[in-house]
């Protein structure tokens, strides 16, 4: 049984419950109270993996191990201060290729990228379209820029999972095994920590999650508009 998969299903309890579940099933399986005693004591990723095996093992009580595990999920990375930024980030400073140092502007949007991901953010401030360094000095040269729209359009016309910020999280940690999709965890990790752990992401927020199985590749956008695309890697590759 897969807690990452059935946790989608459960609601995320508070701490106090928490607690209570793991005291409740160190009553019905004494054999492992010693283990989960240790659950609350270790880091978020440790205590998963702790839930996982006494899943195999029991055979049973997979509700109450799935809403642990949840409640359990790794702490997220500091968020950055605004949309700029967070495109910003994944410029290379000292690369020899001028388009992994800027920004690119355009009317409707800015982007960013990097031999393997795209970040895209909406030009909400109409700033005029040209490159730019992170810093927001403009330049005059202008270097050859992929066909990035034909790559989001392309990823749009992938099969569409729209889930919340907390279920995402589970859903992405789910993947290695998946027969659904195929993308590794370090791929997720990109994802969640550096888009949607953001600061305009709200409890209350749906994110759509798109996969194209032909290559692997991932995108997760955000209301505001704000997405990521992420170069995937097969299971097994």
């Amino acid at each position: 049984m897969n807690l990452a998969e059935v946790s989608i299903q459960v609601q995320p309890v508070s701490r106090k419950y928490a607690d209570f579940l793991l005291r409740k099933l160190g009553q019905l399986h004494p054999e492992s109270r010693s283990e989960l005693e240790k659950v609350g004591e270790l880091p978020h990723r440790d205590a998963q993996l702790v839930l996982q095996a006494l899943a195999e093992k029991w055979c049973q009580d997979y509700l109450d191990l799935a809403r642990l595990y949840k409640h359990y999920m790794p702490h997220r990375t500091r968020t950055p201060k605004s949309l700029w930024s967070w495109a910003a980030a994944i410029t290379e400073p000292t690369a020899g290729d001028l388009r992994l140092r800027v920004l690119r502007v355009t009317p409707a949007y800015i982007e960013a990228l990097t031999g393997t991901e795209l970040r895209r953010i909406p030009n909400e401030d109409g700033l005029p379209p040209g490159f730019y360094l992170p810093n927001g000095a403009a330049l005059e040269s202008s270097p050859a820029w992929p066909d990035t729209d034909s790559l989001v359009e392309t990823m749009r016309g992938c099969k569409l999972r729209t889930l919340s910020l907390r279920d995402a999280e589970v859903y992405l940690e789910k993947v290695r095994g998946s027969d659904e999709i195929y993308i590794i965890d370090e791929h997720f990790g990109i994802l969640l920590n550096r888009l949607f752990a953001a600061a305009w992401i709200t409890p209350g927020d749906r994110l759509n999650v798109r996969y194209n199985p032909r290559n692997g590749a991932t995108m997760v956008e955000s209301p505001c508009g704000a997405l990521a695309i992420v170069a995937g890697c097969r299971r097994g590759s």
